[in-house]
């Protein structure tokens, strides 16, 4: 957990370190210097020691919210390159992969745990922060009060310590009584709907059933309030102990002073003030420990990703160079088949393939499908994203195995997901997949793309950050076609392409579309969208995880 600390150090953590020492400092001076003042108005001394230790304390007070502001312009600069940092990290991991790669669900589930953890660490140095300043707060208190009898100093941690355990018993009691009248509250906002729909409505029977539900509701909100009137007795006899406690100890601890002769009201006063330090130090010290326990096991992944980030990519760039390199992932590809699919989650119907459907270049294959039928899943055994038996083959002549076939689709595919990887980052960082220039291509997209975010493409699409930015969904989904097509390979796979499209993006997909057929691409489109259905010769329908071509009327109602 402290690795983190020290691994996005810099000198916006001096100056806090630095603020927050002063910040526990802050209350220490107050109660020596108000207690000064006590004893000088009480002993009469000189005027000069009073405007003195008067000035002093104002300086103190309005010091503490000044720095504590200060503290807060200095954090969000911290927040900001704690960030910054982060993305850097995530990016550089980002860069090493492939996007089929950072498709699957075991990459997902890794980076919907990680990409928050910005604000976790800045949690963390908050709670740092925290423990330093009532450290500081709680160890000076300490120092003032030496100056009195051991016995008192004893008397008035023990009494601060017990009043803080009663105060938080209290809170835990009010905790269970808001969850225990959940249900029952609920069920009283649902009666009072009830009644007043049914109050509202002329019919006669509707009126009655008024009535009845009105007994219910007496019934039941008398229960409420005798619960509700059990948990305020139990918590008004804590709060009396609570009370007991601090004044029997303020009385006994008087009480000694007067009988060892040393009475003083700059000393009762002190001790007054002290028991508030103890017991806002020690109450809030108790808060950072649980928070560091907290910390500990949700930055656990955070840790080893960092950590294990340079072994886990040379792992996979290792894994990649083993991958078989056949001769037909150094051809072109004029046509691509599929010979067979068997893939089922648990407890759910197979999804079966069992005769050979088979795309050529030039040619785009449309499979359109029910939500829930299997569209997406056939898409992530593809992509070797599910693990499955899909036996694919290309040229007529190779049939891949699982490791060729997810060298196939890094190397020789484009593909574009339903839900894909939003990177933390500028455009460019969200353009990695492709080594080709925005500046020159013929496709509208790409394009249109370019022209509306040509100002912005340094910009961070995060608005988190001072100058960043966020898309809609349209734009995101223009950014990811243009990822796709700028990628120049032999087959391209579309999954949704036209979802938040306008009807003037949808008629330049469909001329981007056109243009790979054009270029004897192969493409394989899976899509609902009538409007795309001008350029669909070959319509494929999955209808109970079977998969049928269609005849130009079915086509037509498509």
């Amino acid at each position: 957990m402290f690795f983190l600390l020290f691994r996005y150090f810099d000198k916006n953590i001096i100056k806090l370190i630095f603020g927050n020492i002063l910040l526990g400092i802050f209350p220490v001076a107050g109660v020596y210097l108000f207690t000064k003042i006590v004893e000088i108005v009480t002993e009469h001394q000189s005027l000069d020691s009073f405007i003195l230790y008067s000035f002093l304390l104002i300086l103190s007070i309005v010091s503490g919210p000044v720095i504590n502001d200060y503290m807060k312009i200095v954090l969000l600069h911290l927040n900001k390159n704690i960030k910054k940092n982060f993305v850097e990290t995530l990016n550089t991991y980002y860069s090493q992969q492939d996007f089929l790669y950072l498709q699957s669900p075991k990459f997902q589930n890794k980076v919907s745990i990680i990409e928050g953890f910005d604000q976790e660490i800045s949690g963390l140095y908050q709670t740092f922060f925290s423990i330093i300043r009532n450290l500081i707060t709680l160890s000076g208190t300490l120092l003032l009060v030496l100056s009195l009898n051991i016995f008192i100093v004893l008397s008035v941690l023990i009494a601060s310590i017990l009043s803080i355990a009663v105060n938080r018993y209290i809170g835990k009691l009010q905790f269970e009584q808001t969850i225990e009248l959940l249900n029952d509250t609920r069920m009283n906002d649902k009666l009072l709907s009830e009644m007043k729909f049914s109050k509202n409505q002329p019919q006669i029977y509707l009126n009655n059933s008024f009535k009845k539900l009105f007994k219910i509701w007496v019934v039941h909100y008398e229960k409420i309030t005798s619960i509700k009137a059990q948990q305020l007795k139990k918590l008004s006899h804590f709060n009396i102990s609570t009370e007991m406690i601090m004044t029997s100890s303020f009385i006994f601890i008087c009480f000694f002073i007067w009988k060892s002769a040393t009475f003083s009201a700059a000393k009762i006063v002190l001790i007054l003030q002290s028991m508030n330090n103890f017991q806002s130090s020690i109450s809030q010290l108790g808060d950072n420990y649980v928070e560091l326990r907290e910390f500990k096991n949700r930055t656990r992944y955070i840790e080893e990703f960092i950590t294990h980030l340079k072994l886990e990519s040379t792992d996979i760039s290792s894994k990649k160079e083993s991958l078989p390199e056949d001769t037909i992932l150094e051809e072109n590809i004029h046509t691509f088949s599929l010979q067979r699919l068997n893939y089922a989650f648990p407890n759910k119907e197979i999804l079966k393939v069992e005769e050979p459907l088979t795309i050529k270049s030039g040619e785009i294959f449309t499979l359109q499908g029910a939500n829930g039928e299997g569209k997406s899943t056939l898409l992530n055994c593809l992509t070797g994203i599910y693990d499955s038996n899909i036996q694919v083959s290309l040229n007529n002549n190779y049939l891949l195995d699982k490791e060729t076939l997810k060298s196939f689709m890094q190397k020789k595919a484009s593909v574009l997901h339903q839900w894909n990887i939003k990177m933390v980052g500028d455009f460019l960082h969200n353009l990695l997949s492709s080594h080709d220039s925005v500046l020159h291509s013929d496709f509208k997209l790409v394009n249109s793309f370019y022209q509306q975010f040509e100002s912005d493409f340094s910009k961070i699409l995060d608005l988190e950050f001072e100058d960043g930015i966020d898309l809609s969904g349209g734009q995101w989904q223009l950014l990811f076609l243009t990822r796709t097509l700028l990628k120049e390979c032999d087959v391209y796979i579309f999954d949704e392409p036209s979802n938040h499209l306008d009807d003037q993006k949808i008629k330049m997909l469909i001329q981007d579309l056109n243009l790979l057929k054009q270029r004897g691409k192969i493409v394989f489109l899976i899509s609902h969208d009538p409007r795309l259905k001008e350029i669909t010769p070959h319509c494929y329908e999955l209808r109970n995880k079977r998969i049928k071509l269609l005849t130009k009327s079915e086509v037509s109602v498509f």
